[in-house]
């Protein structure tokens, strides 16, 4: 492995002396452009000309990375062909990269911020497709955090450049950088430089991980503490990773408002996860639970109800179900109406309730949703039941109601796809 940093570069690092940079890095990405954050208009970076024509005229090694903003299709494809145009003639010594993170003002005010997973992830490889099919070599940009809960890497078989600054890389996919700092110091940079290096040649991620692990075994330095995972919800705008349970620990990356993580110990104010995060803004310990079919199918959750009637109709093993709102809201249906209560739908995987045509943010795909028919009931009278119950989401079908466990009230009529919002049935 050569020994000398990966950089990364834009106009955020000021005037560059390029030579007194060269021979103290490997390589350099350089920032080509954007599109811009509220009117979406396409852009270069205004050192991107100057950094590109220094590194030609000093010998050094570079590429490119644009941050795209799109949110069609046709934009996707016009940010691929933008930065085609750029690419004509030169030597791919590493891909040319998309950083898809959230715009550089406060959360959630880019255009491209609020995106669905499945449409930041379809943009991606629009992008990705159109590069490679140009013969130029793409890759993906982004925390480990903002791989993990904001795309689909199941569908994006590229190049993976991960950030996650400090020591160590927990991340367990294959890559072909790790930016491991946001503020190294190279000659002929006088503000702090993004530096990444390339992962050990015959070593993989998790085999690394694993040595670390049981390095750390022998040495007796892991505190082992059993204790009940349980899903939260990122509730502020943007929520930094730690390293450790402290506001002083190395920074790893940032979780964004609605990403749902997995915590499986509480100590000192903070929640772990894959790190660490302030429990300050997650929402309280959630009543959704993953079981699965195979090994909890037959588990009771209530006098009348088991986890495989809330199961996904494409078989798959992972159910999601929120416990409490089939004890007390479920339950009490069933006992209310003394008859047989179907699960018509339950959890749905994200591919499934793609197929079946159901909202992209469905509280099926939560666990949270439970679409139902009663035995000898209308679904009137079973909707009419249900806001006895303060149930928020309730909505009226012709053949079965729909209830779920959201925060906020949303009370409807669908009559063959005519929704009509209601204030009582």
């Amino acid at each position: 492995m050569n020994s000398l940093p990966i950089i990364d570069v834009s106009a955020h690092n000021g005037v560059i002396d390029w030579q007194k940079v060269r021979g103290n890095v490997e390589a350099a990405v350089i920032r080509l452009g954007y599109r811009g954050y509220s009117k979406g208009t396409l852009a270069y970076d205004t050192r991107y000309k100057e950094n590109r024509a220094a590194c030609e005229q000093w010998g050094i090694p570079f590429s490119l990375y644009f941050f795209p903003c799109s949110i069609t299709d046709e934009e996707a494809m016009e940010e691929a062909n933008f930065i085609i145009r750029e690419c004509a003639g030169m030597n791919f010594i590493l891909p040319v990269f998309l950083d898809s993170e959230v715009a550089e003002t406060k959360f959630g005010s880019g255009r491209a911020d609020n995106l669905s997973r499945a449409d930041r992830t379809r943009f991606l490889k629009i992008i990705c497709d159109r590069l490679q099919a140009a013969g130029i070599p793409a890759g993906i940009y982004a925390s480990k955090s903002w791989f993990t809960y904001q795309l689909d890497l199941s569908q994006l078989h590229f190049s993976i450049w991960v950030a996650q600054w400090g020591d160590k890389l927990t991340y367990t996919g294959d890559y072909v950088l790790w930016q491991y700092t946001s503020s190294g110091s190279v000659p002929g940079i006088t503000v702090n430089v993004d530096l990444s290096r390339r992962p050990v040649a015959n070593q993989t991620t998790g085999e690394t991980n694993q040595e670390s692990k049981e390095e750390e075994q022998d040495t007796g330095s892991i505190e082992q503490k059993t204790v009940t995972a349980e899903q939260r919800t990122v509730t502020a705008s943007v929520l930094n990773i730690r390293a450790e349970p402290s506001a002083d620990s190395a920074d790893l990356g940032d979780l964004v408002k609605g990403s749902v993580i997995t915590v499986d110990e509480i100590r000192d104010g903070f929640a772990h996860f894959e790190g660490w995060c302030s429990t300050e803004h997650l929402s309280k310990p959630s009543s959704i639970k993953e079981f699965s079919l195979k090994a909890d199918g037959e588990k009771q959750l209530s006098e009348n109800f088991k986890v495989e009637e809330f199961r996904c109709k494409d078989g798959s093993d992972k159910i999601l179900i929120d416990v409490d709102f089939v004890n007390d809201k479920l339950q009490d249906i069933r006992n209310h109406f003394g008859a047989a209560v179907t699960i018509h739908s339950g959890y749905r995987t994200e591919s499934y309730n793609t197929k079946v045509g159901g909202a992209k943010s469905s509280y099926h795909m939560k666990g949270q949703a439970f679409d139902i028919v009663v035995e000898g009931h209308t679904p009137l009278e079973v909707a009419q039941y249900a806001q006895t119950l303060d149930i928020n989401g309730i909505i009226q079908y012709n053949g079965f109601v729909h209830v779920d466990s959201r925060q906020s009230r949303y009370w409807a009529r669908n009559d063959n796809g005519e929704v009509t919002e209601r204030s009582g049935f």
